[in-house]
Protein backbone atom coordinates (compact mmCIF):
# COMPACT_ATOMS: atom_id res chain seq x y z
CA UNK A 1 0.00 0.00 0.00
CA UNK A 2 1.12 3.22 -0.61
CA UNK A 3 0.81 3.91 3.06
CA UNK A 4 4.21 2.50 3.78
CA UNK A 5 3.96 3.22 7.49
CA UNK A 6 0.72 1.37 7.65
CA UNK A 7 1.71 -1.62 5.58
CA UNK A 8 4.78 -2.27 7.62
CA UNK A 9 3.06 -1.50 10.81
CA UNK A 10 0.48 -4.11 9.95
CA UNK A 11 2.96 -6.62 8.78
CA UNK A 12 4.69 -5.92 11.88
CA UNK A 13 1.59 -6.08 13.94
CA UNK A 14 2.67 -9.70 15.32
CA UNK A 15 5.29 -7.99 17.23
CA UNK A 16 2.79 -6.39 19.42
CA UNK A 17 1.80 -9.74 20.85
CA UNK A 18 4.11 -12.16 22.68
CA UNK A 19 3.97 -15.29 24.73
CA UNK A 20 5.96 -15.99 27.85
CA UNK A 21 8.00 -19.19 28.06
CA UNK A 22 7.98 -21.45 31.09
CA UNK A 23 10.57 -23.86 32.45
CA UNK A 24 9.65 -27.52 32.50
CA UNK A 25 9.87 -28.92 35.98
CA UNK A 26 11.17 -32.40 36.54
CA UNK A 27 9.22 -33.37 39.63
CA UNK A 28 5.44 -33.65 39.86
CA UNK A 29 5.53 -31.25 42.80
CA UNK A 30 7.15 -28.58 40.63
CA UNK A 31 4.61 -29.21 37.86
CA UNK A 32 1.72 -28.67 40.26
CA UNK A 33 3.35 -25.47 41.45
CA UNK A 34 3.68 -24.26 37.88
CA UNK A 35 -0.03 -24.92 37.27
CA UNK A 36 -0.96 -22.85 40.28
CA UNK A 37 1.18 -20.00 39.03
CA UNK A 38 -0.55 -20.18 35.64
CA UNK A 39 -3.84 -19.24 37.28
CA UNK A 40 -2.28 -16.14 38.80
CA UNK A 41 -2.39 -13.02 36.63
CA UNK A 42 1.11 -11.94 35.67
CA UNK A 43 2.13 -8.33 35.37
CA UNK A 44 3.87 -7.41 32.12
CA UNK A 45 5.68 -4.27 31.04
CA UNK A 46 3.40 -1.62 29.53
CA UNK A 47 4.98 -2.23 26.10
CA UNK A 48 4.90 -6.00 26.40
CA UNK A 49 2.34 -7.21 23.82
CA UNK A 50 0.93 -9.63 26.39
CA UNK A 51 -0.26 -6.77 28.59
CA UNK A 52 -4.05 -7.04 28.87
CA UNK A 53 -4.66 -3.78 30.75
CA UNK A 54 -6.91 -1.23 29.09
CA UNK A 55 -5.08 1.67 27.43
CA UNK A 56 -6.08 4.70 25.39
CA UNK A 57 -3.56 6.71 23.38
CA UNK A 58 -3.01 9.55 20.95
CA UNK A 59 -0.07 10.00 18.57
CA UNK A 60 0.71 13.16 16.56
CA UNK A 61 2.87 12.82 13.43
CA UNK A 62 5.06 15.31 11.63
CA UNK A 63 2.78 15.17 8.55
CA UNK A 64 -0.18 16.41 10.60
CA UNK A 65 -1.91 13.07 11.03
CA UNK A 66 -3.35 11.98 14.38
CA UNK A 67 -3.79 8.36 15.47
CA UNK A 68 -6.19 7.25 18.20
CA UNK A 69 -5.39 3.88 19.80
CA UNK A 70 -7.06 1.53 22.26
CA UNK A 71 -5.98 -1.86 23.64
CA UNK A 72 -7.19 -4.33 26.23
CA UNK A 73 -7.89 -7.97 26.87
CA UNK A 74 -8.47 -10.91 29.17
CA UNK A 75 -6.40 -13.59 30.87
CA UNK A 76 -7.00 -17.30 31.54
CA UNK A 77 -10.41 -17.37 29.87
CA UNK A 78 -10.11 -21.13 29.30
CA UNK A 79 -8.10 -24.10 30.58
CA UNK A 80 -9.33 -24.02 34.21
CA UNK A 81 -6.08 -22.35 35.28
CA UNK A 82 -3.90 -25.31 34.25
CA UNK A 83 -1.93 -23.17 31.80
CA UNK A 84 -1.72 -19.48 31.09
CA UNK A 85 -3.56 -17.98 28.15
CA UNK A 86 -4.10 -14.35 27.18
CA UNK A 87 -6.47 -12.68 24.73
CA UNK A 88 -5.49 -9.17 23.61
CA UNK A 89 -7.42 -6.88 21.26
CA UNK A 90 -6.61 -3.51 19.72
CA UNK A 91 -8.09 -0.85 17.45
CA UNK A 92 -6.58 2.22 15.78
CA UNK A 93 -7.89 5.07 13.64
CA UNK A 94 -5.93 7.73 11.74
CA UNK A 95 -8.01 10.88 11.47
CA UNK A 96 -6.28 12.34 8.39
CA UNK A 97 -5.59 9.25 6.28
CA UNK A 98 -8.85 7.64 7.51
CA UNK A 99 -7.18 4.30 8.10
CA UNK A 100 -8.82 1.80 10.44
CA UNK A 101 -7.01 -1.15 11.99
CA UNK A 102 -8.33 -4.05 14.10
CA UNK A 103 -6.34 -6.89 15.63
CA UNK A 104 -6.70 -9.79 18.02
CA UNK A 105 -4.31 -12.37 19.44
CA UNK A 106 -4.44 -15.46 21.61
CA UNK A 107 -1.37 -16.36 23.65
CA UNK A 108 -1.09 -19.85 25.02
CA UNK A 109 1.91 -21.03 27.02
CA UNK A 110 1.66 -24.47 25.42
CA UNK A 111 2.33 -23.38 21.83
CA UNK A 112 2.88 -19.62 21.50
CA UNK A 113 0.87 -16.76 20.09
CA UNK A 114 -1.46 -16.71 17.07
CA UNK A 115 -3.00 -13.47 15.81
CA UNK A 116 -4.99 -11.74 13.06
CA UNK A 117 -4.56 -8.13 11.91
CA UNK A 118 -6.86 -6.17 9.57
CA UNK A 119 -6.02 -2.81 7.98
CA UNK A 120 -8.71 -1.01 5.97
CA UNK A 121 -7.83 1.96 3.74
CA UNK A 122 -8.89 3.74 0.54
CA UNK A 123 -6.46 2.10 -1.88
CA UNK A 124 -4.93 -0.91 -0.17
CA UNK A 125 -6.34 -3.31 2.40
CA UNK A 126 -4.03 -5.60 4.36
CA UNK A 127 -4.89 -8.88 6.10
CA UNK A 128 -2.26 -10.59 8.26
CA UNK A 129 -2.00 -13.79 10.30
CA UNK A 130 1.13 -14.74 12.24
CA UNK A 131 2.90 -16.80 14.87
CA UNK A 132 5.54 -15.70 17.38
CA UNK A 133 7.78 -17.04 20.14
CA UNK A 134 9.45 -15.24 23.09
CA UNK A 135 13.14 -15.09 23.93
CA UNK A 136 14.84 -13.47 26.90
CA UNK A 137 18.54 -12.81 27.31
CA UNK A 138 20.10 -14.72 30.20
CA UNK A 139 20.57 -12.57 33.32
CA UNK A 140 19.05 -9.58 31.52
CA UNK A 141 15.73 -7.77 31.15
CA UNK A 142 16.17 -7.64 27.37
CA UNK A 143 13.31 -9.34 25.52
CA UNK A 144 13.27 -10.53 21.90
CA UNK A 145 10.15 -11.54 19.99
CA UNK A 146 10.80 -13.06 16.57
CA UNK A 147 7.75 -13.80 14.45
CA UNK A 148 6.82 -15.15 11.03
CA UNK A 149 3.74 -13.90 9.19
CA UNK A 150 1.57 -14.28 6.12
CA UNK A 151 0.08 -11.11 4.65
CA UNK A 152 -2.49 -10.74 1.89
CA UNK A 153 -2.58 -7.33 0.17
CA UNK A 154 -5.55 -6.14 -1.90
CA UNK A 155 -4.69 -3.16 -4.13
CA UNK A 156 -7.64 -1.28 -5.64
CA UNK A 157 -6.34 0.16 -8.92
CA UNK A 158 -9.63 1.92 -9.69
CA UNK A 159 -9.50 3.80 -6.39
CA UNK A 160 -5.85 4.70 -7.07
CA UNK A 161 -6.70 5.91 -10.57
CA UNK A 162 -9.50 8.06 -9.13
CA UNK A 163 -6.96 9.69 -6.82
CA UNK A 164 -4.72 10.50 -9.79
CA UNK A 165 -7.62 12.12 -11.67
CA UNK A 166 -8.91 13.89 -8.56
CA UNK A 167 -5.54 15.54 -7.90
CA UNK A 168 -4.69 16.32 -11.51
CA UNK A 169 -2.84 19.61 -11.69
CA UNK A 170 -2.26 19.74 -7.91
CA UNK A 171 1.49 19.20 -8.24
CA UNK A 172 3.90 16.34 -8.69
CA UNK A 173 2.75 14.28 -5.69
CA UNK A 174 -0.43 12.78 -4.25
CA UNK A 175 -1.23 11.73 -0.71
CA UNK A 176 -2.48 8.13 -0.71
CA UNK A 177 -3.53 6.54 2.59
CA UNK A 178 -1.50 9.13 4.49
CA UNK A 179 1.73 8.83 2.46
CA UNK A 180 2.95 11.30 -0.17
CA UNK A 181 3.61 9.51 -3.45
CA UNK A 182 4.87 10.76 -6.80
CA UNK A 183 2.07 10.94 -9.41
CA UNK A 184 4.39 9.24 -11.92
CA UNK A 185 5.16 6.43 -9.48
CA UNK A 186 1.47 5.83 -8.78
CA UNK A 187 0.61 6.00 -12.48
CA UNK A 188 3.28 3.42 -13.31
CA UNK A 189 2.00 1.06 -10.61
CA UNK A 190 -1.55 1.38 -11.96
CA UNK A 191 -0.27 0.77 -15.51
CA UNK A 192 1.57 -2.40 -14.43
CA UNK A 193 -1.35 -3.76 -12.41
CA UNK A 194 -4.08 -2.78 -14.86
CA UNK A 195 -7.51 -1.27 -14.22
CA UNK A 196 -9.40 -4.43 -13.30
CA UNK A 197 -10.24 -2.89 -9.95
CA UNK A 198 -8.40 -5.21 -7.58
CA UNK A 199 -5.04 -6.94 -7.65
CA UNK A 200 -3.52 -9.00 -4.87
CA UNK A 201 -0.18 -10.07 -3.48
CA UNK A 202 0.85 -12.67 -0.90
CA UNK A 203 3.89 -11.92 1.24
CA UNK A 204 6.00 -13.76 3.76
CA UNK A 205 7.61 -11.54 6.38
CA UNK A 206 9.93 -11.87 9.35
CA UNK A 207 9.79 -9.50 12.33
CA UNK A 208 12.11 -9.01 15.26
CA UNK A 209 10.70 -6.94 18.12
CA UNK A 210 12.97 -6.13 21.05
CA UNK A 211 12.14 -4.39 24.31
CA UNK A 212 14.60 -3.17 26.93
CA UNK A 213 13.11 -1.88 30.23
CA UNK A 214 16.08 0.04 31.64
CA UNK A 215 14.31 0.60 34.94
CA UNK A 216 10.79 1.14 36.25
CA UNK A 217 10.35 4.35 34.25
CA UNK A 218 12.47 4.34 31.05
CA UNK A 219 12.48 1.86 28.18
CA UNK A 220 13.72 1.44 24.60
CA UNK A 221 11.95 -0.42 21.83
CA UNK A 222 13.27 -1.46 18.40
CA UNK A 223 11.58 -3.34 15.59
CA UNK A 224 12.91 -4.57 12.26
CA UNK A 225 10.70 -6.06 9.55
CA UNK A 226 11.54 -7.49 6.13
CA UNK A 227 9.49 -9.39 3.59
CA UNK A 228 8.76 -10.06 -0.05
CA UNK A 229 5.95 -11.47 -2.16
CA UNK A 230 5.89 -15.02 -3.47
CA UNK A 231 2.70 -14.74 -5.54
CA UNK A 232 0.58 -11.98 -7.05
CA UNK A 233 2.12 -8.63 -7.92
CA UNK A 234 5.74 -8.04 -6.92
CA UNK A 235 6.31 -6.36 -3.56
CA UNK A 236 9.29 -6.04 -1.26
CA UNK A 237 9.58 -4.12 1.98
CA UNK A 238 11.97 -3.18 4.79
CA UNK A 239 10.97 -1.28 7.92
CA UNK A 240 12.93 0.02 10.91
CA UNK A 241 11.06 1.39 13.93
CA UNK A 242 12.53 2.94 17.09
CA UNK A 243 10.75 4.20 20.20
CA UNK A 244 12.12 5.82 23.34
CA UNK A 245 9.74 6.47 26.21
CA UNK A 246 9.14 6.85 29.89
CA UNK A 247 6.43 5.92 32.39
CA UNK A 248 5.12 8.74 34.53
CA UNK A 249 1.97 9.92 36.29
CA UNK A 250 -0.47 12.79 35.83
CA UNK A 251 -2.08 12.98 39.22
CA UNK A 252 -2.84 9.32 39.96
CA UNK A 253 -3.11 8.35 36.29
CA UNK A 254 -0.28 6.27 34.78
CA UNK A 255 0.84 7.71 31.44
CA UNK A 256 3.44 6.66 28.86
CA UNK A 257 5.14 9.50 27.00
CA UNK A 258 7.32 8.60 24.03
CA UNK A 259 9.02 9.64 20.80
CA UNK A 260 9.03 7.33 17.78
CA UNK A 261 10.94 7.33 14.48
CA UNK A 262 10.12 5.03 11.56
CA UNK A 263 11.72 4.43 8.17
CA UNK A 264 10.10 2.31 5.48
CA UNK A 265 11.13 1.34 1.98
CA UNK A 266 8.65 -0.52 -0.23
CA UNK A 267 8.93 -1.61 -3.86
CA UNK A 268 5.79 -2.41 -5.85
CA UNK A 269 6.24 -3.63 -9.43
CA UNK A 270 9.79 -2.14 -9.51
CA UNK A 271 8.46 1.24 -8.30
CA UNK A 272 10.13 2.30 -5.04
CA UNK A 273 8.39 4.26 -2.30
CA UNK A 274 10.22 5.39 0.82
CA UNK A 275 8.89 7.21 3.85
CA UNK A 276 10.22 8.55 7.15
CA UNK A 277 7.96 9.65 9.99
CA UNK A 278 8.40 11.11 13.44
CA UNK A 279 5.69 10.88 16.07
CA UNK A 280 5.06 12.00 19.62
CA UNK A 281 2.62 9.98 21.66
CA UNK A 282 0.91 9.66 25.02
CA UNK A 283 -0.75 6.48 26.28
CA UNK A 284 -3.04 6.35 29.32
CA UNK A 285 -2.94 3.04 31.19
CA UNK A 286 -5.88 1.81 33.26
Amino acid sequence: MLNTKLLTAFLCMPLTFILNSYDVQASSESENSAKKKSSVKQEFHDLDPRNTHLSLGLIAYDNGDLKITSNGGFSNSYGNGEYQNLQVFGAEYNTQSERARFRGVNFDERFGGVYVDLVLQDVMNIYTVGYMIPLQAINSKLLFFPSINYTHVDFDTKAAASKVIEHKGDGDSIVIDGVEVSRDTLANIIKDLGLDGHDTSSLGTFNLYSLMPWNTTHYSLAQITAGSSYSGFDMEMVNVYLQQGMRTKVGEQVVLVYLEVEYTDITIQSEEISDTSIGFGVNFKF
